[in-house]
């Protein structure tokens, strides 16, 4: 036994075992685990709780920290060798709390938890998983390939995929799990076209309004940025182009607007009172004649007419002609704003013009109600507005970091910035206090260490990169697993509080079938009330009821935990240990201490 001790490897090994299982080990161990503890839990309530599994419980490092746990008590165990009768306690209860790491950790590295949500009368054999994975596709006429990255495995370091058949590889460069997917507008350089673009906050104490928002004409990411609508007020932006208006042009009754789209000019005409000479458009040598107005119109016999003299349904028919003799006839309607105004075999204009009609508004609005327009407009670097509303309005000029009033009710707007030559580009960006955010990779496209096209993709934006060899498109997607049964969703039930809508209870009747096995089991499963089957179980956690009166969604969590008997067997064991230490005095290291200390 001497030879044994002597030995200098022996040494060694016992000097690294001691270390390994110090108790200043454990209780560094401890005291960062506290620490990690309050972090993700203030993380979480901040950030949700994937954000805090992703970064924390489900982290490699966690498991590596709960690996180092396993060792510091193992070791700490081997450190009472050789056992004596009074080390019984204390080395079961070590054992029980070894079974309960190696159980958790079983569960972290092939545990299964997802959610699975039906409507009543469907059927699904697979769960959505809480993780994420990139899926990559390149599909030409002789190449059908498929690659897949998890996001899970990416989140520490850069992960590379090679595409086969070519010389490029796809990068994972980084990840968030809080990612809001936006895009700012700036200036672009002095060579930029002319796009304007104007951001103004939108104010009013009376409804409790102070939003901020931007107009842009030509935005790639959103066609529609140019207007904005806000409950019944609407806010656009617009380009104006110069008028020149007739001697007979008249500020009341209905008007018609002919554009030269060679120019850009525009022509305004009014028809009330009907103009009896050709009107000349400005200096084209264009002349509109023939000019008709119908108040009330409709066609009868292939002829356009009016049935009374109200202007329910406004139209005009002129002739624009020019002094070589041609010419061409236009019929437009006020409510009918996308009817074409030119027919025929060839509808195409002649005259290159574009032509639009506009009537007088009524004043009236309903009692209370609130109709308004707000209206910019851009002018060879000049900016302007006009609002309307059913309770005033106002115009002029427009200035940075002024505000105005619109006139309607305590509505008042500040010009944040003016911008003609926006460049609009897309932003992802952490999310702030109170967004919530989502899943992000940053990705880039790599052809023999050169970068071809690098960009965050999220499960709404795909990537997207057109090579020689056919197109190469990456998609962010939830993970999803089949689980060996399906389970169907008969009815659900929801029980409110007497006189409320709150759920005091809800529950669902299912059936799970096993084709595979030929078992069929019919359940009801509420939320202390699971459904057990090999190895998966089946919670009712949460419910969706459609408003509408359609089928009610029932959502479940399903889980499958190899490691938990494990960890029920860790428990015992562990709490058997307790008792031999405080209540087995020969089983117990509290046996051996007298007076003066512990006997040797």
């Amino acid at each position: 036994m001497a030879v044994i001790h002597d030995n200098g490897h022996f040494s060694i090994m016992m000097k690294i075992i001691k270390t390994l299982g110090s108790l200043y080990l454990a209780i560094f161990l401890i005291s960062a685990l506290a620490l990690i503890l309050i972090a993700s839990t203030t993380l979480e309530s901040l950030y949700g709780t994937p954000f805090a599994q992703r970064f924390f419980y489900n982290a490699g490092w966690f498991d590596v920290l709960l690996g180092a746990f396993f060792v510091n008590i193992f070791c700490s165990t081997l450190t009472r060798w050789p056992f004596k009768k009074y080390h019984t306690g204390f080395v079961i209860t070590h054992v029980g709390i070894l079974l309960l790491l190696a159980g958790s950790l079983m569960t972290r590295l092939v545990g299964i938890d997802g959610q699975m949500a039906l409507f009543e009368g469907e059927t699904q054999d697979r769960i959505l998983q809480n993780t994420y994975h990139m899926v990559i596709h390149r599909h030409d006429a002789s190449h059908n390939w498929t690659g897949e990255i998890d996001l899970k495995s990416s989140a520490l370091s850069s992960v590379k995929l090679h595409i086969p058949d070519t010389s490029m590889d796809i990068m994972i460069e980084d990840i968030w799990d809080d990612a809001v997917d936006t895009y700012e507008t700036v200036q672009g350089p002095p060579n930029a076209p002319t796009n304007p673009a104007i951001q103004i906050t939108l104010s009013s104490e009376r409804v409790g309004l102070h939003d901020s928002l931007w107009l842009v004409v030509n935005n790639p990411l959103n066609p529609d940025s140019a207007q904005v609508s806000m409950g019944p007020a609407t806010v656009s932006l617009k380009t104006k182009k110069p008028r020149e208006s007739s001697s007979s042009a008249k500020t009341s009754g209905p008007s018609v607007i002919v554009s030269q789209n060679k120019t850009g000019k525009e022509f305004v005409f009014s028809f009330d009172p009907l103009p009896k000479t050709p009107l000349a458009l400005g200096d084209t040598g264009l002349k509109i004649t023939k000019i008709e107005y119908f108040p009330d119109a409709r066609v009868e016999n292939n002829k356009l007419v009016t049935i009374s003299g109200e202007p329910k349904n406004p139209a005009v028919e002129f002739t624009v002609a020019d002094a070589a003799g041609q010419s061409e006839r236009h019929t437009k309607f006020a409510l009918f704003p996308d009817f074409e105004s030119l027919h025929g075999k060839n509808a195409q204009s002649r005259f290159d013009l574009t032509v639009s009609m506009e009537t007088p508004e009524a004043p009236e609005a309903p009692a209370g109600g609130l109709h308004a327009n707000l209206t910019f407009y851009y002018l060879d670097g000049k900016w302007s507005f006009i609002s309307k509303g059913t309770t005033g309005g106002n115009s002029g000029a427009v200035e940075i970091g002024k505000t105005y009033t619109t006139g309607w009710m305590d509505f008042s707007f500040r010009i944040e910035q003016l911008l003609d030559k926006a460049v609009v580009r897309r932003l992802v960006r952490h999310a702030q206090t109170g967004e919530k955010g989502g899943i992000a990779a940053l990705v880039s496209l790599k052809e023999n260490g050169r970068t071809l096209a690098s960009d965050w993709i999220t499960s709404d934006q795909p990537f997207r990169f057109e090579s020689e060899g056919g197109p190469i498109v990456a998609v962010v997607e939830t993970k999803n697993k089949s689980v060996p049964f399906n389970l169907q969703l008969d009815e659900f039930r929801k029980v409110d509080y007497p006189g409320t809508s709150n759920a005091a209870s809800f529950e669902s009747d299912v059936t799970l079938k096993d084709n595979q096995a030929n078992i069929t089991i019919k359940k009801t499963i509420s939320m202390n009330k699971p459904l057990d089957y090999k190895g998966y179980r089946i919670f009712q956690s949460s419910y969706v009821q459609d408003p509408r009166g359609g089928p009610d969604t029932s959502i479940f969590t399903v889980a499958k935990n190899p490691g938990i008997w494990l960890i029920y067997g860790g428990a015992i064991v562990m709490f058997t240990g307790v008792i031999l230490i405080f209540y087995v005095k020969p089983l117990s290291p509290f046996s051996q201490v007298n007076g003066k200390g512990r006997k040797k």
